[in-house]
C-alpha cells in the first residue's frame, strides 16, 4: 500500500499543480470586527501558569500540543492560554465554510474580549502566524496598548507558493480521497518530513498527537476547507499595513523553512518598525519543535522584557 502510494505521488504532483481550487470568497479585512450574525463558536483553551497574559496560537493541521516544549518555561514567568484553532484540537468543527485567518481571528478577539484581558502577547505560528497578524493589527486599531508583544514564528504574511500537501488537499476530489482515504499518520509523517530540514527527529509520538485530533468528526472537512481558504483574496493588501503594528515583536525563522520562505521573514522585519529577528540555524518550519533549544530561549526572554 505505502509503495503504490509513492508510486501515485509525481501524477497527483501534476494534477494538483494544475487543478487545485483556492477559496476567495470569504470576507476580508474591511469587514473585519463586525458583528456575525450566527452565535459565534467558542474556542477549547487550556491556561497554565500565572503572570502576564500569553495567548499561543498554533499552525495549519495542529493544535495546541505543538507548544509542549515551550509552556513549561513560560508557565514559570506568565498565563499561558493555549487555544486550539476553529476545526483542530479540541475546538468545535463546524460545517460552515469559515476557516479563513479572517473567521479564526474574530474567535480570538472574541476571546480577548470575554476575558477582558488589560494586556496580552499573542504568539502566532504559521497559520497562526496569520491569526495573530490580524489579531494584532485589529487590536492596534481598536483598542492602543492592549498588545503587548507579538512573536511570529514562520508565520503566513504574504502571497507565497503553497505547499504541495495544501495544493493536494484544495484540488476538488483529489482532496478528499487523500483525506478521507489515506490514514492520517501516513500523512502527517509525510507533512512532518516537509516541515522538517532533520527527519530522524520526527518520531511515532509526535506524529500520534497530531494524528488522533484530525480523526475526530468533522476535522478532515475542517482541513480541507481551512486549505482551500489558507491565503485570503486580499493578503495582498492587508500585508501593507504590518507598519501599523506597534508594539515589539519578534520574529523567529528555520533558516531551511520550506513551508513559509525566509524572505517573508526578511520582509515583515522590514514592514514592522519595531521588530527583530532570530534565523535558526539547521531548522525547518517548526523552530520551537525541531530546535527547542535554540528557540524557547529566544520566546522566554524576549516575552520577560518589559
Amino acid at each position: 500500500m505505502d509503495v503504490l502510494k509513492y508510486l501515485l505521488l509525481p501524477f497527483l504532483f501534476i494534477l494538483q499543480t494544475s487543478c487545485a481550487h483556492f477559496d476567495k470568497s470569504r470576507p476580508g479585512w474591511d469587514a473585519f470586527g463586525a458583528e456575525a450574525e450566527d452565535k459565534p463558536v467558542t474556542l477549547h483553551v487550556r491556561t497554565v501558569g500565572k503572570g502576564p497574559a500569553v495567548i499561543l496560537l498554533h499552525g495549519f493541521a495542529a493544535n495546541s500540543a505543538t507548544w509542549r516544549y515551550l509552556v513549561p518555561e513560560l508557565a514559570k514567568y506568565h498565563a499561558v492560554h493555549m487555544l486550539d484553532l476553529k476545526g483542530f484540537g479540541e475546538s468545535p468543527k463546524p460545517d460552515d465554510n469559515a476557516y479563513s485567518i479572517y473567521d479564526q481571528a474574530q474567535l480570538v478577539i472574541d476571546f480577548i474580549k470575554e476575558k477582558q484581558f488589560k494586556q496580552i502577547s499573542i504568539v502566532g505560528h504559521s497559520y497562526g502566524g496569520g491569526v495573530a497578524l490580524v489579531s494584532s493589527l485589529y487590536l492596534s486599531r481598536q483598542y492602543p496598548g492592549i498588545l503587548k508583544q507579538l512573536i511570529l514564528i514562520d508565520s503566513i504574511a504574504y502571497e507565497q507558493e503553497t505547499p504541495f500537501f495544501i495544493n493536494m488537499l484544495a484540488t476538488p476530489f483529489l482532496g478528499e480521497l487523500v483525506a478521507y482515504t489515506w490514514p492520517t499518520s501516513w500523512q502527517v509523517n509525510n507533512v512532518l518530513k516537509k516541515a522538517y530540514f532533520n527527519d530522524e527527529l520526527i518520531t511515532d509520538e509526535m506524529i500520534r498527537i497530531y494524528s488522533e485530533p484530525l480523526n475526530k468528526a468533522g476535522a478532515k472537512n475542517a482541513m480541507l476547507t481551512t486549505a482551500k481558504q489558507i491565503l485570503p483574496a486580499d493578503l495582498n493588501k492587508f500585508s501593507r499595513q504590518y507598519n501599523q503594528i506597534k508594539a515589539p515583536t519578534k520574529i523567529i525563522w528555520g533558516d531551511n523553512d520550506e513551508i513559509t520562505p525566509l524572505k517573508s521573514a526578511l520582509k515583515l522585519h522590514q514592514a514592522i518598525e519595531n521588530s527583530s529577528l532570530s534565523i535558526i540555524n539547521k531548522c525547518g518550519h517548526i523552530p520551537h519543535e525541531e530546535c527547542p533549544e535554540k528557540t524557547i530561549p529566544i520566546i522566554v526572554d524576549f516575552l520577560k522584557n518589559d
